[in-house]
């Protein structure tokens, strides 16, 4: 995880992923490890946004003495807890040698947290570009059978993209008057170009109010006048 990223979709899809496991009592014990390649960075404010997001309460976020991307073996020797555990790597698992390889997590290493405490659940970010996801998903799992076929694994896809809204009917305030929260923006905080997305923008209005039909050609901004 990387402070650039905090606050995307992909964070809030994390989340409702969590909060129905965790609801339905498939998730126990469970903790999370945000693998952070920047964590001189971040804040106790970011800590609390990135617990929020995953609906987590921040004790369940791990934290540690060793930086990944300095000592990468001390790091995980430092992930001791024992229940169900997700890591969010910026990019997910590698297969050969990648470069950046504090953006990934290693076969090996998910063997190592795994341990001998099955039935455990390991949940894994992984990030799929230029490639189909089942065709990904599929070299994933024959990687990591291959080394223990006592490993049972499964994919959960999002049908979105990073940047793609979410919206929510939060509040009726009247009749007239309903509260919706959107969110039509990759990363937080400070940022040299604008975060918002217009076209994910233009998909959540156009959701929200279906009678319209307006074109998928239009734009945004004609959008938000029309409305």
């Amino acid at each position: 995880m990387n402070l650039r990223y905090l606050g995307d979709a992909l964070d809030y899809w994390k989340g409702s992923v969590f909060f129905r496991l965790q609801e339905r009592g498939i998730l126990e014990n469970f903790s999370v490890d945000p693998m952070l390649t920047d964590p001189e960075d971040w804040r106790a404010t970011d800590f609390q946004l990135y617990s929020d997001l995953l609906q987590i309460r921040p004790g369940q976020v791990l934290q540690h003495k060793r930086k990944l991307r300095e000592d990468r073996e001390k790091y995980l020797t430092e992930v001791v807890h024992a229940g169900d555990l997700f890591v969010d790597p910026n990019t997910g698992i590698a297969l050969r040698p990648v470069g950046h390889a504090e953006n990934y997590i290693k076969v090996r290493e998910i063997h190592q947290l795994l341990g001998e405490k099955l039935p455990r659940i390991l949940c894994i970010y992984q990030h799929v570009r230029a490639q189909k996801t089942k065709d990904r998903v599929s070299e994933l799992v024959l990687a990591l059978v291959g080394v223990n076929t006592r490993i049972h694994c499964c994919s959960y896809e999002t049908p979105m993209t990073v940047a793609e809204i979410h919206g929510k009917i939060s509040e009726t305030v009247s009749n007239d008057l309903t509260v919706v929260s959107l969110i039509a923006q990759h990363g937080y905080g400070p940022s040299p170009k604008p975060r918002i997305r217009y076209q994910a923008l233009l998909t959540c209005l156009s959701s929200l109010l279906p009678p319209m039909r307006l074109p998928l050609s239009s734009s945004p901004t004609t959008l938000l006048k029309r409305r």
